[in-house]
């Protein structure tokens, strides 16, 4: 997937813990499930895991300064490398 202009939403079917995520040497996002690549996004500024009420959304945009983490990872999320 790669991004354009503007705010772009890579949305993933599976649950946001079915992934992990790994950043490539390019700086680009690796998604893998069950051990199969499912997508790899450039220039994409979130990401939506699964769907309906159970979606997650995760926004990858860099934090203002000093207002706290770019980005959390929790113990029920993905992983992050």
């Amino acid at each position: 997937l790669v991004g354009g202009d503007g705010i772009d939403t890579a949305v993933l079917e599976a649950a946001w813990s079915a992934y992990v995520v790994t950043r490539t040497a390019a700086g680009h996002l690796l998604f893998t499930r069950d051990g199969e690549q499912d997508e790899v996004c450039v220039d994409v500024e979130r990401i939506r895991f699964g769907a309906g009420a159970d979606a997650i959304t995760v926004d990858l945009r860099p934090s203002p300064e000093g207002t706290g983490p770019d980005s959390v990872i929790t113990a029920l999320g993905p992983v992050l490398a």
